[in-house]
């Protein structure tokens, strides 16, 4: 939703329960997310709820509070795919506008933000953009079961045709551009991969041809082709209420646009910038990303 719109996704409550209820029922590991406790140490000793392991079980119970606190916030944390940070942007969506009618989901993932949208706006349809085809076929599963649900095997850009698109071993920071060295920085645990050829087109060539009825919401979680794709949308945005764009503050790809390029284009294009939606730290504790809404000026009517 996003490491901003598609945010590194916290820990769902689930994982928290699991994590708890592990931490205050056992003193040692038994696999993968058993709390980093070595095996060795002994149940229950004196010294059995200090130092990480408190932090950790502490920390699972404060983060399954805040869920609790955010209306829905178990349900999104609970259903296929879970995205808590999806389900926020949707709330914040919700009190800007009830009543959308359509959503242009760019950069869809596993459906992450497709499934919260319909969710909060069960009468909109949601046409969602995704290139990678094993995310594809993942966001396929996940929302079979929602006919508002349409999703286009492509890039979004500002052409027709195809690209070469960089892969990554987190799904969600693959991009049509390279990564820069502030990129892997700010969040080591990415690798680039190979680049593959994917289908690019533009939001105007499809919307030229389907019918999407107002309010319309525009989501762009690109990667740092944000600008590419708002370039290919010029006619669409006339006839747009709200854009919701993932812009960044340092570039974390290769020419990739900062939020004042984006400001600027979106000023250009009728629009003013209304809120911030959410917000992302690197792993240096940096505001690096954040995820802001903007819609259409009533003046340029």
């Amino acid at each position: 939703m996003m490491k901003s719109i598609r945010q590194r996704a916290p820990m769902g409550a689930n994982e928290v329960a699991v994590a708890g209820l592990s931490a205050a029922t056992s003193g040692t590991t038994n696999g993968p997310g058993a709390l980093g406790i070595s095996s060795s140490q002994p149940s229950r000793s004196p010294g059995w709820f200090t130092g990480a392991w408190r932090k950790r079980v502490l920390g699972g119970l404060q983060r399954l509070i805040e869920i609790a606190q955010v209306p829905g916030g178990l349900r999104a944390c609970f259903r296929r795919p879970p995205s808590l940070a999806a389900h926020r942007l949707m709330l914040g969506l919700k009190q800007a506008d009830p009543g959308i009618k359509t959503v242009l989901d760019g950069g869809a993932n596993f459906g992450q933000f497709a499934c919260a949208a319909a969710e909060v706006f069960p009468a909109a349809q949601i046409y969602a953009f995704e290139p990678l085809p094993a995310a594809a076929a993942q966001f396929i599963r996940n929302l079979a079961m929602r006919p508002q649900v349409k999703l286009i095997h492509s890039a979004l850009g500002a052409h027709n045709g195809t690209v070469f698109f960089h892969p990554n071993e987190y799904s969600q920071s693959s991009s049509v551009l390279a990564q820069t060295a502030t990129h892997a920085r700010s969040f080591s645990q990415d690798k680039q991969l190979a680049p593959i050829e994917v289908p690019i087109t533009s939001l105007d060539t499809f919307a030229s041809a389907n019918v999407l009825t107002p309010p319309i919401l525009i989501k762009l979680d690109l990667q740092g082709y944000e600008l590419e794709a708002l370039r290919g949308a010029t006619k669409l945005l006339q006839r747009t209420d709200y854009v919701l764009i993932e812009t960044v503050f340092e570039p974390m790809y290769e020419r990739e646009p900062l939020f004042e390029d984006i400001l600027a284009f979106m000023v250009g294009a009728g629009f003013k910038f209304r809120m911030p939606l959410a917000f992302l730290r690197d792993e240096r504790d940096i505001i690096v990303q954040m995820d802001a809404l903007f819609v259409r000026n009533p003046m340029t009517l």
